[in-house]
């Protein structure tokens, strides 16, 4: 397992949610890892890459990377 370690201010205490920051999309065509980071925190819609990194690839499909090392 990985160990997080958070440090901030309590404002209030609510219903906690999981906020991904940087999230990675591998392309099902060629492989390649995208990673799509969002501007802040108040963005709960999901980010998906628009199209692949690779500039040999002109894929739009990707896969959700569970477990990422950064």
């Amino acid at each position: 397992g990985y160990f997080i370690c958070f440090h901030g201010t309590v404002i209030r205490v609510g219903t906690p949610y999981v906020f991904d920051a940087t999230r990675s999309y591998q392309c099902e065509e060629c492989g390649s890892i995208v990673a799509v980071t969002k501007s802040s925190n108040l963005e709960k819609i999901k980010l998906k890459p628009t199209r692949c990194s690779n500039e040999d690839c002109t894929s739009t499909k990707f896969g959700s990377l569970k477990e990422c090392t950064y």
